[in-house]
């Protein structure tokens, strides 16, 4: 069923920009962005950027899991903090995870 939603969206992706004559300012043609699609491949001119992003994904993470290992660590020492910070975390995980994708 997933395929099939795919191939329709493709099929009206191309009569959009064909016989719909929808500006290809707006929605280019799937057979051109295709073509441009390999020639970046080709070219290997997005190797820089991908590096880039997946560097600062990688601090990102280090970052983040450290400071959650060290806040969860000192939290847990006394049964006080787990007190005041149990309420905090609950309505944390109340929260959409996709939310907090942007931060």
């Amino acid at each position: 069923m997933q395929v099939a939603f795919l191939i329709v969206l493709a099929v009206l992706w191309y009569l959009a920009t064909t016989r719909w004559k929808v500006s290809p300012l707006l929605l280019p043609n799937p057979l051109r962005v295709l073509g441009d699609f390999w020639d970046i491949l080709k070219t290997g001119e997005f190797l820089g950027d991908l590096r880039v992003t997946l560097t600062e994904l990688a601090l990102a993470f280090a970052i983040s899991a450290s400071c959650g290992i060290a806040a969860g660590y000192l939290i847990s020492r006394t049964q006080y903090r787990i007190r005041v910070f149990e309420p905090l975390f609950s309505a944390i995980y109340a929260v959409p995870i996709i939310l907090f994708l942007p931060l």
